[in-house]
């Protein structure tokens, strides 16, 4: 007797690739891992977005990869945008964005999607990065609300702020209309990744580091934006409504304070880095300072912080100045740099 039944086919993954002027090689780096997945099914979508590069080479060598289709724009767009047509037009069922620069370890989606398929309720897989800072996930499956109960486990940037080494399911993008933000021009992929999660409820976490990053001098956080505390509030916001406080046991609760203490004093310490540079002066460095000090979300009460054993008494003191004006919180944080920068300070 003949059987008609078809063997069911394997999903196909989406891999969106946004290129604007990354270094050619690196590109190739990129394309080549993709490429060399141990899982097949695959649609690369790199989406060129007005480079001022000639990839003539690129797509002489490439175009004869099935897997691989070229979406060029005249116009450079923004990476936010790129993403987005690559949500609208990936034939895949689950999508992974890889930056240009970076490239991906070759069981990296067969790997995810193992993850997917052995916990058919999991709606998000995230794996480890290898960079200078190794960001190892912990192994595991969990409930969101698990997940989100402990900061001091899991509100850090791996989980939070990347979107490239992560596997997200295409139909839940859809279906909420999730979209990376054109407007936001700094941690984009931390707002998307967040409002994802919103509508989840199973996360598969692996330890293993499968996505690769390159740190390059070049990239967006290296140059000089002057609304940055902008950009941080909007995702300090989103990452602290995720692990939200009110559902924190006490211990959960100081860790979280203490990390908004750190996402906070990063923002003063961005400015306070190009003013040591020389890139910008002390009177426009204490008027960032003054206009940081004004956002609500960017306030601490050196009062609530007292009896928190994750602050350090030289943290204390910043919290105060912090309180104060501008000119003590410049004094502050240039001591944290050692005595020349402290001096540097008060001479400028």
């Amino acid at each position: 007797m003949k059987n008609n039944s078809k063997t069911a086919q394997p999903p196909k993954v989406t891999i969106a690739v946004p290129y604007y002027d990354s270094p050619i090689y690196l590109l190739r780096k990129c394309l080549d891992s993709c490429l060399t997945q141990t899982y097949r099914n695959l649609e690369i979508l790199v989406l060129v977005d007005g480079t001022p590069k000639d990839l003539t080479a690129i797509y002489r060598d490439y175009a004869k990869h099935s897997q691989i289709r070229f979406r060029v724009s005249d116009q450079n767009l923004g990476v936010s945008t790129q993403r987005n047509l690559a949500i609208k037009e990936a034939a895949g069922k689950y999508i992974a964005f890889v930056d240009s620069d970076d490239c991906i370890d070759e069981a990296m989606i067969e790997r995810m999607l193992d993850a997917y398929r052995a916990d058919r309720e999991c709606d998000l897989v995230i794996a480890g990065i290898k960079s200078g800072n190794n960001e190892v996930c912990e192994d595991g499956y969990f409930d969101r609300n698990v997940f989100f109960a402990f900061p001091s486990r899991f509100c850090f940037i791996q989980y939070t702020n990347f979107c490239t080494n992560k596997l997200f399911r295409l139909d839940l993008i859809r279906r909420h209309n999730l979209a990376f933000h054109p407007k936001v021009k700094l941690g984009e992929d931390a707002i998307f990744c967040q409002e994802y999660c919103q509508h989840i409820r199973y996360i598969r976490c692996l330890s293993d580091q499968l996505y690769h990053y390159t740190q390059r001098p070049s990239s967006a956080t290296k140059q000089y934006m002057p609304d940055y505390y902008k950009y941080e509030r909007r995702v300090i916001q989103k990452i602290q409504s995720n692990f939200c406080p009110a559902h924190l046991c006490s211990t959960e609760y100081k860790f979280l304070q203490h990390w908004r203490f750190i996402k906070i004093l990063s923002v003063y310490q961005y400015y306070f880095g190009y003013f040591r540079a020389g890139a910008i002066s002390k009177t426009q460095l204490l008027k960032r300072f003054q206009e940081i000090q004004e956002v609500p979300v960017l306030q601490l009460n050196p009062e609530k912080t007292k009896a928190n054993p994750y602050f350090s008494r030289a943290e204390q003191g910043i919290i105060k100045a912090l309180q104060s004006s501008p000119q003590r919180l410049l004094m502050s944080i240039s001591k944290t740099y050692g005595k020349t920068a402290f001096i540097s300070a008060l001479r400028s």
